[in-house]
């Protein structure tokens, strides 16, 4: 469901007049989304659509998963203030949500539109956010503290599996290699006093 019309997409121009030459660099570089079938990076105006039409999906997406009222025209209405305020900036989102929102990625991977995030360790259920958290890198900084929520979890589980499935297993073949080397220990003796028997009666 578009919440921006093409009627009134085609009221603006491609980027703002008083946006400036460094900003339209920084733009490019970092915000425009390659458009492969036409091969060209986004327009300005594309993009900030993408990114109001993602936000103002997530309030529609909310409401419905909350069974709350879906006031269609209020939220169109929010869509074309947003889109007006962001397009002049005079109002921004987040970077995060101009380079990702509204993609693939943002749908396969809500967390991926965060730009920062935060939880309180109250519990030990807050520790697996934590590292959850860790694992999808957010914030400034993310790429360096990734591989650690990536370390932190991995060793986790992989500690989990030795101790809840490996170790028994050593357990149990230990065990069994004990009852079978008793049982041959049990066994020699027993064929000693018959060689001696059968020895004896021979010799008789």
């Amino acid at each position: 469901m578009a919440l921006l019309s093409k009627e009134f997409l085609n009221q603006y121009k491609d980027r703002p007049a008083h946006m400036t030459p460094l900003g339209l660099f920084t733009f490019y570089r970092t915000y425009a989304r390659f458009l492969p079938q036409e091969g060209r990076r986004e327009t300005w105006k594309e993009t900030v659509a993408r990114a109001v039409e993602y936000n103002i999906g997530l309030d529609i997406k909310h409401r419905e998963k909350a069974g709350l009222p879906l006031p269609l025209m209020w939220l169109q209405q929010e869509a074309r203030d947003l889109f007006d305020n962001i397009f002049n900036l005079r109002q921004f989102p987040s970077g995060r949500t101009l380079w990702v929102g509204g993609t693939a990625v943002s749908e396969n991977y809500p967390m991926s539109n965060f730009n920062c995030s935060f939880t309180n360790i109250e519990s030990w259920e807050d520790l697996s956010e934590l590292f959850y958290l860790l694992m999808l890198g957010s914030g400034v900084g993310s790429e360096l503290r990734h591989p650690l929520g990536v370390t932190l979890v991995g060793g986790l589980l992989l500690s989990q599996l030795l101790t809840l499935y490996t170790t028994p297993v050593v357990y149990v073949l230990l065990d069994r290699v004990r009852r079978s080397v008793l049982r041959l220990w049990a066994r020699r003796p027993a064929r000693r006093r018959g060689g001696q028997a059968s020895d004896m009666a021979e010799a008789k």
